[in-house]
């Protein structure tokens, strides 16, 4: 029998043949190896890659401190200031219009009781009518030295009333934008109606509302009417 038609050889034969299948076999698991890996690093690239996209992505917080210079800082002495110059503002007091040539004196005087039954009064004369506190001085129509007068007051065009309630001598002697003096005379015993040796002084003084006197009248001059 031929040796290389024995069975065994052509066992041995077929067997030989199946070397290069299993060298194959260890090359595709080998690729397959190579390409687990790729995919492996692949997937962690991408990981890496998403991981560093989505940290890029994600908001921060940043803390910002405004300094005093800030345009948006309010200037709380400077609001203060403000709001103290504008209630300063509004509450100032203020005063009414007054023209002294419209103020009505005449119309004033023709108000008040006349000197006499048969007599009325004229304007003798009259300042700051329209200032705190101004006068006008009324006079006997035809009357003489001896006759009686009367003293109108004003604030800023408003009339007050009279010094005094009654009529007596008086002169005005001098006066401020606040007050107005007086000087009231009467006969002592044994003086003429033209020379009247007896004289009282008075103020009218404005308190902020109203007219205070400072001084007193004797009866000789008020006749106890006043």
């Amino acid at each position: 029998m031929d040796p290389s038609t024995s069975p065994h050889r052509r066992d041995h034969r077929r067997l030989r043949p199946g070397t290069p299948v299993l060298r194959a076999t260890g090359i595709v698991f080998s690729a397959a190896l190579v390409l687990a890996g790729c995919s492996a690093g692949g997937d962690d690239a991408t990981a890496a890659q998403d991981g560093a996209g989505s940290a890029a992505a994600a908001p921060s917080t940043v803390t910002v401190t405004a300094s005093s210079e800030s345009p948006t800082a309010p200037d709380t002495a400077s609001a203060t200031s403000e709001s103290r110059t504008t209630l300063t503002t509004t509450t100032a007091p203020t005063t009414p219009p007054c023209d002294p040539a419209t103020v009505p004196v005449a119309e004033n005087a023709a108000s008040i009781a006349q000197p006499f039954p048969d007599r009325g009064w004229t304007v003798y004369s009259s300042s700051n009518l329209c200032g705190t506190l101004g006068y006008a001085e009324l006079a006997t129509q035809g009357g003489t030295g001896s006759s009686p007068t009367q003293l109108l007051l004003y604030n800023y065009g408003e009339f007050l009333g009279t010094g005094i309630s009654c009529n007596a001598l008086g002169q005005v002697i001098g006066s401020t934008d606040q007050s107005v003096s007086v000087e009231y005379r009467w006969p002592e015993p044994g003086d003429s109606n033209a020379d009247m040796s007896g004289r009282a002084n008075v103020m009218f003084q404005w308190n902020g509302s109203s007219v205070d006197m400072e001084g007193a009248l004797p009866n000789e001059v008020t006749g106890g009417a006043c």
